[in-house]
């Protein structure tokens, strides 16, 4: 019982201390979920000998995610922030998405495929 109640007391100072988290712009998050779509959506299609089994090619969507936590200027803790922000609020992020869909169709159209 008492571990019980420890664990709730470091858990409500670890959320008294944390800052408010502010997410991305709209329009930002919307061009960073489409670049991390497509990321993902390129490394689950790399076929070599290291990945036969139809598994992601872990260390390409490593280099990918770097470079766009890079592009956008964050750090692997705010990404994550960011990330989960977008699942506590899916009425926001459907409205977000829907623009990321839309970003990906109109690419696809662009590029003929």
């Amino acid at each position: 019982m008492k571990k019980t109640g420890l664990f709730l007391i470091a858990a409500l100072l670890f959320l008294a201390c944390k800052p408010n988290f502010k997410p991305l712009p709209p329009k930002d998050l919307e061009k960073l979920l489409a670049d991390i779509n497509f990321a993902e959506t390129y490394c689950a299609q790399i076929r070599d000998t290291a990945h036969k089994d139809m598994g992601k090619n872990v260390d390409s969507l490593n280099y990918y995610y770097q470079a766009i936590m890079q592009h956008y200027h964050l750090t692997q803790d705010q990404l994550m922030a960011n990330l989960e922000w977008c699942k506590a609020n899916p009425e926001e992020l459907d409205s977000v998405y829907a623009k990321v869909i839309v970003r990906t169709v109109t690419l696809q159209n662009h590029m003929g495929k």
